[in-house]
């Protein structure tokens, strides 16, 4: 890459031996690369571990269950941060759908898209501005505070905050 560093994608299956194997890989090809000690960043954290045996073993779940845990416990923390800087909802994630209750109102929507405003909004086609629309975007702001909110042609809609952005729908209410 430019400063330097290379980034490697290397695929092992998610058993109890994990830490093991990928320790005895980056040791065959630190010998290869003259390197002796590498670091590993987990799950788009910009957090960086030394890839020792011990960093591995405590990160890297080592069964399918235990990683889709894991991601699912890391994509709720991103986005009751995204949604609820302040921790004054109660926030739940099953699959795509977040579940949020603040106060006496409870809404559920399907997470259709997260990540950066500009790549959220490449796949949306058009934005739905009539007065049912509005009323609905400014109700959803009372709710959640201080996000741009708009909704789209296909009954979807869209949160920014920042360079940050999800789209969502309504889902059984």
């Amino acid at each position: 890459m430019k400063d330097g560093k290379h980034r490697v994608f290397v695929e092992f299956e998610r058993v109890e031996n994990l830490d093991k194997s990928i320790g005895e890989f980056l040791d065959d090809l630190g010998k290869l690369c003259e390197i002796d000690n590498w670091e590993f960043t987990y799950h788009k954290k910009p957090v960086v571990f030394l890839a020792d045996r011990a960093n591995l073993s405590k990160i890297l779940p080592r069964t399918p269950e235990a990683y889709t845990q894991k991601v699912n416990q890391l994509r709720l923390g991103e986005i009751t941060s995204f949604f609820d800087k302040f921790q004054l909802m109660e926030i739940k994630l099953d699959n795509n759908i977040i579940n949020i209750k603040k106060g006496q109102e409870t809404l559920k929507f399907e997470l259709h898209n997260w990540g950066e405003t500009q790549e959220v909004l490449k796949e949306v086609k058009a934005f739905k501005i009539d007065t049912g629309a509005m009323a609905e975007c400014i109700h959803l702001t009372k709710v959640f505070g201080p996000f741009n909110i708009t909704k789209t042609y296909e009954d979807r809609f869209v949160f920014s905050k920042g360079n940050m952005s999800a789209t969502l729908s309504k889902y059984k209410w």
